[in-house]
């Protein structure tokens, strides 16, 4: 057996330890759970260790030649270290969540609950909403407790902020849209307000033909013709309302749709009640859309373009996903030749 000099430099050492870092920080543990960085670094300094008692060059496994903790290794705590730092971090909206309050809003009156949460979880897991963006804070839902921004009007979507349009790029007027709901093709979207600052940017949403119930074509339709039907073609008011139990039409509110998706999670995953309440809340519709895209192998550009992010901390709402390990293992029976070390 060759000296482990003449097989590898420390650089090549130290990849191989930050590669095994990635791999632990993913949840690849004893007991599959994700670790925190101090334990995560207690992994690799046993690593290390053990590597040391056979290289016969004095060094220090984890750093390089300058004598400083491997650059590759220190990012890789450093981005475990600001995902625990993440308060109260909640899990995604699924499409399993969706698909299940779509066929429970078969069963309710068109402006209730379950019927409204329907088109705006379609509306919410297409665009990665941020909860200004389209309810308000948590309170009594009054039409006059509105969450307003710099430009004199609310920073959720109004009438004002949704375009229809057909294929050719044509601007259908609100009220023919909503005849003709086949016609549109997809919806432009302005986004008065963001968390980012990027004000007034616009996004367009293309129809879904194959899955009606994840079509942001059709929820924006529905949405509007039941805010039509409540209040009018108002020009004011925030787009996100419901009629509560007593009949009376309200502002969809945070805690509405916290309490809302946790029983959701807790129908379709059979959760205990207390742990959907630390689980799931309004931001989950971001978290999902961001899972999914993830999932479904979608470059980091295109994550930050479509969900309208400015820096990579869109990182830290990725999940170990089952869809990824199962991805792993396709990616282990396509592979001819394992890596010799």
């Amino acid at each position: 057996m060759k000296p482990i000099e003449d097989e590898w430099s420390t650089d090549m050492l130290n990849c191989a330890l930050g590669c095994f870092a990635v791999y632990l920080a993913t949840g690849h543990t004893i007991y599959c759970k994700s670790i925190k960085a101090s334990t995560l670094r207690l992994y690799l300094t046993a690593a290390a260790g053990l590597i040391q008692k056979i290289d016969p060059v004095p060094r220090n496994a984890m750093n390089d030649d300058t004598g400083k903790q491997f650059i590759g290794i220190t990012r890789v705590l450093n981005e475990v270290q600001q995902i625990e730092t993440v308060p109260d971090r909640k899990e995604g909206y699924t499409i399993a969540m969706q698909k299940h309050v779509s066929n429970r809003a078969q069963l309710s009156a068109p402006d209730a609950l379950p019927r409204i949460m329907a088109n705006w979880g379609a509306a919410a897991l297409s665009g990665g909403f941020r909860r200004q963006e389209w309810c308000q804070k948590k309170g009594s839902g009054l039409l006059h407790n509105i969450q307003d921004c710099l430009y004199n009007r609310p920073r959720a979507f109004i009438l004002g902020d949704v375009e229809f349009y057909r294929d050719g790029h044509i601007l259908l007027p609100t009220d023919k849209a909503l005849k003709s709901v086949e016609e549109v093709a997809y919806v432009k979207l302005r986004y008065m307000w963001q968390k980012n600052k990027k004000h007034k940017q616009y996004r367009y949403y293309y129809r879904n033909d194959k899955k009606h119930f994840l079509c942001p074509v059709r929820a924006w339709i529905k949405i509007v013709k039941q805010f039509v039907r409540l209040v009018g073609f108002n020009e004011e008011l925030p787009l996100a309302l419901y009629k509560n139990k007593k009949g009376e039409t309200r502002l969809i509110t945070a805690d509405v749709v916290d309490n809302f998706i946790r029983a959701t999670a807790v129908q379709v995953y059979e959760l205990k009640p207390e742990l959907a309440k630390q689980k799931f809340a309004t931001h989950s519709f971001r978290v999902g859309a961001c899972c999914i895209l993830f999932a479904a192998g979608y470059p980091p550009d295109f994550i930050k373009q479509v969900l309208c992010w400015e820096s990579n901390c869109w990182r830290t709402y990725v999940r170990d996903l089952v869809c990824t390990a199962v991805q792993q293992v396709v990616a282990m029976n396509d592979c001819k030749k394992m890596p010799i070390f």
